[in-house]
C-alpha cells in the first residue's frame, strides 16, 4: 500500500510538470431498455433530448457561423507569441507583446483565443484575435478576473481553469479556480461563458452549482461535473438537471479533487461515463459504467468491471470510447507490472491488449477505433488498435486526434520542441520548431 502511494504521489508530480465504493445504480423500470443498452447499442436512449425539447439559444445552432471551406489551421505559442500556419502556408506570427499560455480555435478556425500572462507572474488575462492579426482584444484583464469573486486572505488570484469554444459559434465557456499565495488550488465549481467578438460575460453557474464540463460535439448542450455529481445544462444556460448521476468523491491522496470524465458520442445523441472505486488504492478496485439519458433521467448503471478505473483517468482522458461500446482499464499484477484491458460496457469481450511495468493511458481517437498511451514514462507515446501491433512514436506529448488516422503531437524536451503530424501506419513528419519553456497548440482540420 506504501509503494502504491508514493507511485501516485509520483505521477501527481509528473504530470503537473507535463501539463502545468462505487455509484449506487438506479432501479430503472424499463428492462427492455437496459438490456440494449447492455448489448453495447444506443437505441435505449429517450427519442427527446434537452436539445429537442427547449427554444433554441441565440448562439446555439450549428449554423450561427458561415460554414467556410478553408484549409487546416494551427495555432500554437513560440517564444510566448502566437502563431499561425494554414494549410501549407509559412507560419505567421500574430501577437509580439510575449506572455501566450495557452490557445485555443474556434470551429470555423477564423478566431483565436489566447491565455496570457502580461508579466513575470502567476496571473492571467484573456484575450482573442482573428487568424488573420486583426481584432486582438483584451476579453478578461488580470483585474477582471480576480474580480470575479471575493478576495480573502491568503488568496493569490482567480484563474482560468478549462477553457473551449461552444461549437459553430465564437463563444467559449470556462471555469476557474484559486491560485493560492502558497502551495495549493481550489476549483470554483463554476461555468461561464462569453463572446471572443464582443467580449460579453455571462454567469451560466455561479460558485459550487457548476464544475469541470464537456460540451456536446453539436455544441447544444453540456456535461456539468462535480466531485459527487454531474449533470446537464443547455449550452445557452436553461434546462439545468444537477443530479442526473451521484457518485462517492473518490480518494485522491491529495489536495486536489477527482472529477469524474464523461464522455459524448460523436453525434451527440449519448453521454456515457466510467467511475473509479470511492478508494483507488484499495485491493478490490472496480468501475461502475453509466449511460445518462439527454432528457433529465436519471442516470442507467449499465456494468461494473473488477479493475482500476482511476489511474486511467485522473491525470489524462477519459477511458470510455467515444463509441460509448469499449472501455479501457488496467489491473495490476505481481511485480508492479500492470495489464491494459479493454471491454465492452458490461465486461464481456475483456482483451488484455498489452502488459508492462507503467502504462499511462492517453486517450481514444475521434471516432474510437484507436488509442495512445504511454510505456515507462509519459514521453514514450505508443499507438494502439485492438488486433494490431503497438506502434511507437518518437518521444512527445499533447497528442490531437484531428481525424481517425490523422494526429498533430508536441516531441521534444524544453527548448528544443518539434509539433509534428503523424497518419496511422506511416511516419510523423515536423511542422514548426517553436521556442519556449512549454508549448500550447490547437489545430482544426
Amino acid at each position: 500500500m506504501a509503494k502504491m502511494r508514493s507511485m501516485l504521489a509520483g505521477m501527481v508530480v509528473a504530470f503537473t510538470i507535463l501539463a502545468c465504493g462505487r455509484a449506487e445504480p438506479l432501479e430503472y423500470s424499463k428492462a427492455d431498455q437496459v438490456s440494449i443498452i447492455v448489448s453495447a447499442t444506443l437505441t435505449a436512449f429517450p427519442t427527446k433530448s434537452i436539445a429537442q425539447s427547449v427554444s433554441p439559444e441565440p448562439f446555439t445552432a450549428e449554423t450561427d457561423l458561415p460554414n467556410i471551406d478553408t484549409p487546416s489551421r494551427l495555432a500554437y505559442t513560440d517564444d510566448g507569441n502566437v502563431w499561425l500556419i494554414e494549410g501549407d502556408d509559412p507560419a505567421v506570427q500574430l501577437t509580439f507583446d510575449g506572455g501566450a499560455d495557452r490557445v485555443v480555435l474556434s470551429s470555423d478556425k477564423s478566431k483565436i483565443v489566447f491565455i496570457r500572462k502580461p508579466a513575470e507572474e502567476n496571473h492571467s488575462e484573456l484575450r482573442s484575435i482573428n487568424v488573420d492579426g486583426s481584432a486582438d482584444r483584451l476579453l478578461l484583464s488580470v483585474d477582471e478576473l480576480n474580480g470575479l469573486y471575493p478576495m480573502e486572505a491568503g488568496m493569490a488570484g482567480i484563474e482560468i481553469s478549462l477553457l473551449a469554444f461552444v461549437y459553430g459559434t465564437h463563444d467559449l465557456l470556462f471555469n476557474t479556480f484559486i491560485l493560492f499565495e502558497g502551495p495549493g488550488l481550489i476549483k470554483n465549481d463554476d461555468l461561464l461563458r462569453i463572446d471572443s467578438d464582443s467580449g460579453k460575460l455571462t454567469t451560466i453557474l455561479s460558485i459550487g452549482e457548476g464544475g469541470d464540463f464537456a460540451i456536446s460535439p453539436n455544441g447544444i448542450q453540456v456535461a456539468v461535473v462535480q466531485p459527487d455529481r454531474i449533470g446537464l445544462i443547455n449550452s445557452g444556460g436553461n434546462n439545468h438537471h444537477p443530479d442526473l448521476l451521484a457518485y462517492p468523491p473518490v480518494a485522491t491522496y491529495s489536495e486536489f479533487r477527482y472529477y469524474a470524465q464523461p464522455v459524448w458520442a460523436a453525434d451527440s445523441n449519448a453521454l456515457g461515463v466510467a467511475i473509479p472505486s470511492a478508494d483507488p488504492l484499495a485491493e478490490d478496485v472496480s468501475g461502475s459504467l453509466w449511460l445518462i439519458p439527454l432528457n433529465g433521467d436519471r442516470a442507467i448503471n449499465v456494468g461494473s468491471i473488477d479493475g482500476d478505473f482511476y489511474f486511467t483517468q485522473v491525470f489524462s482522458a477519459p477511458g470510455l470510447s467515444p463509441a460509448l461500446d469499449r472501455v479501457v482499464f488496467l489491473r495490476n499484477r505481481l511485480e508492479d507490472r500492470q495489464e491494459l484491458h479493454i471491454a465492452n460496457l458490461d465486461g464481456s469481450d475483456d482483451n488484455l491488449y498489452l502488459e508492462d511495468v507503467i502504462i499511462n493511458w492517453q486517450g481514444w481517437s475521434p471516432l474510437g477505433s484507436r488509442f495512445t498511451f504511454s510505456l515507462s514514462e509519459p514521453l514514450n507515446v505508443i499507438l494502439g488498435e485492438e488486433g494490431e501491433e503497438p506502434q511507437a512514436l518518437p518521444m512527445g506529448m499533447n497528442l490531437q486526434w484531428v481525424s481517425e488516422t490523422e494526429y498533430y503531437y508536441l516531441s521534444g524536451s524544453r527548448g528544443d520542441w518539434e509539433i509534428r503530424k503523424g497518419e496511422v501506419g506511416g511516419r510523423s513528419i515536423p511542422i514548426v520548431s517553436p521556442r519556449g519553456d512549454f508549448i500550447s497548440f490547437d489545430v482544426i482540420p
